[in-house]
């Protein structure tokens, strides 16, 4: 066995070798690690248009109801490392790899993803040394991919934890499941917990009403989701009372969990361009002139 980077000319792997190699955990956690901040910020846009469009469904809405489970799982995947090098089929189809998994995938069922995510307008691709790079395009299907900073209106986000890749969850949820976490997620970015029947669930985001159910029974399913019932007398009701449900995330995918990890990752990153622009000024400093020399 060769590995990537040799020229033929080394040895091949000893057995010892072969039991430390890269997992799919292992692979995965160094998908998170390389996010800087252990999530993926994904735009609003993303899960509804802005509040002004009368039809508010996006492109999770319509990923949802052509039925593109593959296409969302590997998209959000491109937007977890999408300003990393170039991967080779292998080393996808290993972080998409589980034990007993729901969804198989292989190199044709890649490939075909790949092409449909193209045609979807989702990401372009192009070779870059003898590998297919993978870039992005923007949430709503606009090209020249930048990471939302949260500054303009379209560049608003919310945070995907990476527990969603370490804990296997991009597998195991439905894509009902999934579909539901995104927008709960979007829903509960600045607040603990939110209001949402079905019927809203669908009008909002472009899916149906059992698609809607379907997502919220997978998430409670999966112990990610607090359902709260609250009471008020109705007139108009059979036993007096209406119920209105709130509903909020649980662990990692909490509120509070989400918005202390991006204070983490905000304190990180200033740290980080202190020392960058600290090395900078030291750099381009301007040169002590040299000693002339005196002769004797």
């Amino acid at each position: 066995m060769i590995s990537d980077t040799t020229d033929g000319l080394g040895t091949a792997p000893t057995p010892e070798d072969e039991k430390n190699k890269a997992t799919p955990e292992s692979t995965r956690k160094s998908l998170v690690r390389g996010t800087g901040g252990g999530y993926t910020p994904v735009r609003r846009v993303f899960v509804q248009k802005h509040e002004t469009v009368a039809n508010r469904g996006s492109t999770l809405g319509r990923l949802v109801s052509q039925r593109k489970r593959r296409e969302l799982i590997l998209y959000l995947m491109v937007l977890t490392r999408w300003d990393r090098p170039a991967w080779r089929a292998d080393v996808w189809l290993r972080a998409l790899n589980v034990e007993d998994p729901a969804m198989t995938w292989s190199r044709t069922s890649l490939s075909e993803t790949w092409s449909e995510l193209v045609r979807l307008k989702l990401v372009d691709r192009r070779r870059e040394h003898r590998l297919s790079k993978i870039t992005p395009r923007r949430e709503d299907t606009k090209p020249a991919y930048q990471r939302p900073n949260g500054k303009a209106v379209v560049d608003q986000y919310f945070s995907l934890p990476g527990e969603f890749w370490t804990e296997t969850l991009f597998d195991r949820l439905s894509l009902a499941g999934v579909a539901v976490l995104l927008i709960l997620l979007r829903e509960t970015n600045s607040k603990d917990e939110v209001h949402l029947t079905h019927a809203q669930t669908a009008t909002y985001y472009g899916i149906s009403a059992s698609t809607a159910k379907k997502g919220y029974a997978d998430l409670d399913k999966h112990g990610l989701l607090i359902a709260r019932s609250e009471w008020k007398p109705d007139d108009n009701s059979a036993t007096g009372l209406s119920e209105k449900r709130w509903y909020s995330l649980t662990g990692a995918f909490s509120t509070a969990a989400r918005q202390a990890s991006r204070k983490v990752a905000a304190k990180e990153s200033a740290a980080r361009h202190r020392r960058e622009s600290r090395t900078g000024r030291s750099i381009t400093a301007k040169p002590k002139a040299a000693k002339k020399k005196v002769s004797p």
